[in-house]
């Protein structure tokens, strides 16, 4: 298969969210986080207290 480097690179983003998603899911069963309403995370992602 051969893709344009623009849809290489959506791909991999795309492969990161995922990755992303799965690791924050994994630490939420271990119970090294927790869930948070969305309000409040959006607060935050906007006062830029978020990690990463």
């Amino acid at each position: 298969m051969i893709l344009e480097i623009r849809e290489h690179e959506a791909l991999l983003e795309e492969l990161e969210k995922v990755r992303t998603y799965d690791e924050a899911r994994a630490a939420l069963k271990r119970g090294e986080n927790e869930p948070i309403p969305f309000g409040e995370a959006m607060r935050e992602i906007d006062e830029g207290r978020v990690e990463g």
